[in-house]
């Protein structure tokens, strides 16, 4: 009967050790990286993951002073569905930071690695109309990403936008490049009036993981501590025999 507490912590130390080793063996869960100004490997793991574009300003081939924007991006949902599609949802903060009058009138980036089948808004967002043409995709108020029209944010404005995507196939990631915005009523002295776009850069990438898979030698670590307690424990029996 007395012995029956070393075989117990025994047991517990084979279970801590099976447990240890299959957190070191257990691969990382995949996420996002950032490429330059774009982010690849988006899929599932990056749920709840969110990052920062901001934009500057330019009319023609001119850089504009003061025109600027920022967007903030999250990624709500991913999902492969029973038709052989992936359906991606994401939440878009839109800030118009311009320091001169201007109104940021759509907003859109390319999609790489999977082909965009369609968009969809939800209602009450910015802006009204989502467009495709299989790579890239836009919002803004308009009937296609060409055309100017009279919504947007002044400058100092805010705004959330809600989007689905789907894209053709089943993918487990997919990039998105090339962020751009659309400026119009631009009042800038001698441009007053004019339409621009602004290109984005990746100025933040997604939160570290709260629940991160610790590196082998954290895991060898807490093994050791383990072994050491268990140890210490026996000892202590032993002595109270």
């Amino acid at each position: 009967m007395q012995k029956q507490p070393a075989k117990l912590s025994g047991g517990i130390a084979v279970l801590a050790l099976a447990g240890v080793l299959g957190m070191a063996q257990a691969p990382r869960a995949s996420a996002f990286t950032i490429d330059g100004d774009r982010i690849n490997g988006i899929g599932q793991f990056d749920v709840g993951q969110s990052f920062e574009v901001t934009f500057d300003g330019n009319v023609e081939t001119s850089t504009v002073d003061g025109l600027s924007s920022i967007a903030q991006i999250t990624l709500t949902s991913f999902n492969l569905t029973e038709f052989g599609k992936t359906e991606v949802e994401l939440d878009i903060d839109l800030s118009n930071t311009s320091s001169i009058d201007s109104r940021t009138s759509a907003f859109g980036f390319d999609i790489d690695n999977a082909t965009i089948e369609s968009v969809a808004i939800y209602p009450n967002g910015l802006f009204a109309n989502g467009h495709t043409n299989g790579i890239e995709v836009c919002f803004n108020d308009g009937n296609n990403c060409q055309e100017n029209h009279n919504g947007g944010l002044s400058a100092g404005e805010s705004g959330q936008l809600y989007a689905k995507l789907t894209l053709s196939e089943s993918v487990q990631t997919f990039a998105i490049s090339d962020f751009g915005v659309s400026y119009q009523s631009i009042g800038d002295g001698e441009l007053s009036g004019a339409s621009g776009t602004g290109r984005g850069t990746l100025a933040s990438a997604k939160p570290a993981r709260s629940t991160s898979i610790p590196e082998p030698s954290t895991t060898i670590g807490i093994f050791l501590l383990g072994l050491g307690f268990l140890g210490g424990a026996r000892k202590k029996r032993q002595a109270s025999l």
